[in-house]
């Protein structure tokens, strides 16, 4: 392997792209590479692996923000594997309630669909049925129901 790379090559390896590379460079993820004569970056080779840990670490849901204080403090020999764990098991709880969100709507979608088709199927096809208009009123509906069973406990 070699000792420095240029970004783009760093960029190809990493299957991301040059404009990437300077994203992280603001962002103090990957430190500020050297210049070389011609003043082209020039990164070291263990920059590879940091950026795949980036990129790793984005898909599951950290952060730039996150990652750049948490590669602050190893920078500084600091140990921030306390702090991953916990903001891992944070976001293991919010992609939870996103799930459970997500099978809610989906069973909305499910039940609105069976009466739409039942609507449809009344109105006959070349009248409107005003589906939207019908999504509007059941959101009022539900809206109501809601503070009305606010106001009763």
């Amino acid at each position: 392997m070699k000792e420095f790379y240029r970004s783009g090559e760093i960029a190809k390896i990493c299957e991301c792209s040059p404009d990437t590379l300077r994203h992280y460079e603001r962002h103090g993820l990957i430190h500020k590479p050297l210049r070389s004569e011609n003043r082209y970056r020039k990164y070291p080779k263990e920059t590879i692996h940091r950026v795949k840990q980036i990129q790793a670490a984005l898909k599951i849901g950290f952060t730039l923000k996150e990652l750049s204080k948490i590669f602050n403090i190893r920078d500084h020999d600091g140990v921030p594997c306390k702090n991953v764990r916990d903001l891992a098991g944070i976001k293991l709880q919010q992609l939870q309630k996103e799930i459970e969100q997500m099978l809610a709507t989906r069973e909305q979608l499910q039940q609105l669909i069976k009466e739409w088709d039942k609507l449809l199927k009344q109105k006959g096809p070349d009248v409107r049925a005003g589906l939207l208009d019908e999504l509007v009123h059941k959101e009022i509906g539900i809206r109501r129901n809601s503070i009305l069973k606010r106001r009763i406990k």
